[in-house]
């Protein structure tokens, strides 16, 4: 079999990619899993969803990725088990000069977001002892996600646009031609590729390791 792109990793970010490629126009979409949809990293996640981080780059895809899973439901038909119970970061002296500034970017870009003096965390959470803190960034809409619903989901999503899903199926190794792969090798067969995607999370530098890649990922 030929297709256009191979994702490899069946977890939150490979079930992901392989949905938008879909329903992108992407032509022949291929998703491999070693073991079972969202087995791995992404069963393991704390399915925290948060806005609150310290780079517009950063920020604007946790933006991104809060719009979609809060209403995907009713836009794909299939549910991410995302529950809006609000999000809340704590901060020292030493530390709210720089929440002050994360919240403003984050609200230039349109996150609800805001600072709250101790009292305000207080009244939020009564059991809370707030002697120590210095304020708070509070985030009303955020909160957390089923990751392996959320995976499994956009899995199937990507089936019914036409995506092959293949679980149980192990990379174990690549044909390269003139620095491009040609043929993914699996447990399932051998697969011709115009374009392979590594989305298997900490187990990234093993498939990197059977191309010869050396990338600086640590966990």
């Amino acid at each position: 079999m030929e297709v256009d792109v191979l994702v490899i990793g069946g977890g939150s970010t490979g079930s992901s990619v392989a949905y938008h490629l879909c329903s992108e126009g992407a032509g022949k979409v291929m998703l491999v899993e070693r073991s079972n949809i969202a087995w791995g990293q992404t069963g393991r996640s704390t399915a925290v969803v948060r806005l609150h981080y310290s780079t517009p780059e950063v920020a604007k895809m946790a933006l991104e990725s809060w719009r979609f899973l809060k209403d995907m439901e009713p836009r794909l038909g299939k549910p991410s088990g995302f529950r809006a119970v609000g999000f809340i970061i704590l901060a020292g002296e030493n530390e709210l000069e720089g929440l002050r500034r994360n919240v403003e970017m984050q609200r230039s870009i349109g996150i609800n977001t805001k600072l709250l003096e101790p009292e305000e965390v207080k009244q939020l959470i009564p059991q809370m002892n707030v002697d120590d803190l210095a304020g708070a960034a509070y985030e009303p809409e955020s909160g957390y996600a089923d990751p392996v619903t959320t995976a499994q989901s956009l899995a199937e999503a990507a089936k019914e646009l036409g995506c092959v899903v293949k679980t149980n199926t192990e990379v174990r190794g690549f044909e390269v031609r003139d620095g491009r792969i040609e043929l993914v090798k699996t447990t399932a067969g051998d697969f011709k590729v115009n374009q392979v995607v590594n989305a298997t999370g900490v187990w990234t530098n093993v498939i990197n390791g059977m191309l010869g890649i050396d990338l600086p990922v640590e966990v």
